[in-house]
């Protein structure tokens, strides 16, 4: 199975989303233009959609460099939140 899945992520008919903390590859089946949120306490992947003005902005935080690639966003999603409660 895993020789299948390197072929189709070789081929471009699938993509690499973001490791999990283990550094275990994780795969993505959207080929679109898109960004991801990991939870950082449960390692959860959730695929996001940063607007192109917040892009802009998180460049010109970092001395106007250019972004070329997906971005990722780490955090605490809800039902981590909940579960700290």
């Amino acid at each position: 199975m895993h020789r299948i899945t390197q072929r189709l992520c070789g081929d471009g008919v699938i993509g690499l989303a973001p490791s999990t903390k283990k550094g275990c590859l994780r795969y993505d089946i959207r080929k679109d233009d898109h960004d991801h949120f990991v939870c950082s306490d449960c390692d959860g992947l959730m695929d996001i959609k940063i607007a192109d003005e917040m892009r802009k902005q998180i460049a010109h935080e970092i001395s106007d460099c250019y972004i070329d690639g997906p971005l990722v966003v780490t955090g605490v999603c809800k039902k981590c939140q909940k579960r700290r409660k």
